[in-house]
């Protein structure tokens, strides 16, 4: 993890890089509770911090999955714990803030927005990477409620559907405007 932290510190967009960290204690770490739907359940994504070494960044920030609304427990928390957890996640940029997005509410412990220093502060992590990772392995295995949000195996690609579709329309009413003006001629 180390080397693609230092190449984000060198200003490398490391952005989709698939990797696998060794984070102490994440399995039982504080979260922040991000709103987030997955296949259209609301409900909250747990942030945590895992600590990182051999980088100029002291953390990063961890999206361990995704637990819907309809469920009331949240996995255990205690500080002390230190079992380390392997993930396998991908690095993702956070999104902009749009002018829809709600205000976050650390003293509620209620994000809508993927902020990395703030949310770092509510954390206590230390120098936290401008980027997070998304796990595709779960930290909490024997918890089943929480389910990582892997990225599709294959993003759609739906372009020359899209460009038949329009095209498709455009000859539509060029053959509709065609047929008015003959019709209109003869009159």
């Amino acid at each position: 993890m180390g080397p693609v932290l230092e190449r984000l510190a060198a200003g490398e967009d490391v952005g989709f890089t698939r990797v696998r960290i060794s984070c102490p204690g994440l399995g039982r770490a504080p979260y922040l509770e991000l709103y987030g739907l997955r296949e259209g359940q609301a409900g909250s994504r747990l942030v945590s911090a895992c600590p990182v070494s051999g980088s100029r960044y002291g953390s990063i920030l961890v999206d361990r999955g995704f637990v819907g609304d309809t469920i009331s427990s949240r996995p255990p928390i205690d500080p002390r714990n230190t079992d380390v957890v392997e993930v396998v996640g991908v690095l993702r940029p956070p999104e902009p803030r749009t002018a829809v997005t709600p205000a976050n509410r650390p003293e509620a412990n209620r994000w809508f927005a993927r902020d990395v220093p703030g949310m770092a502060a509510a954390l206590k992590a230390l120098d936290p990477a401008p980027i997070f990772l998304m796990a595709e392995t779960s930290s909490n295995p024997e918890w089943l409620a929480l389910k990582p949000s892997p990225l599709p195996a294959q993003i759609s690609n739906r372009h020359l559907e899209y460009a038949l579709t329009w095209f498709g329309l455009a000859a539509a009413l060029a053959g509709v405007y065609a047929a008015f003006l003959l019709r209109r001629r003869t009159d």
